[in-house]
């Protein structure tokens, strides 16, 4: 014989994701003549810079502008 047992029922919360604090892409940088050719796949764009150290602040600039992020949230990842 079976008791009366109240049973439990669980209360399932679906997640959000919360909005990231920046998003990062990844640029490839290729040596194109005398000039430096930066890639950024993601969002279909290519620069050409003559120092490999501008590289990373030309393509966060580029994607910000072309994105509609605000620079400081906006992260590359430089591969050669």
């Amino acid at each position: 014989m079976r008791a009366n047992v109240a049973h439990r029922t669980r209360t399932v919360r679906h997640r959000t994701l919360r909005p990231m604090a920046g998003q990062l892409f990844e640029v490839t940088v290729t040596r194109d003549g005398g000039l430096f050719e930066v890639a950024i796949p993601e969002i279909g764009a290519v620069l050409h810079v003559v120092r490999r150290a501008d590289a990373e602040a030309t393509a966060r600039e580029c994607i910000a502008v072309r994105t509609g992020i605000p620079i400081g949230f906006v992260a590359v990842w430089v591969r050669d």
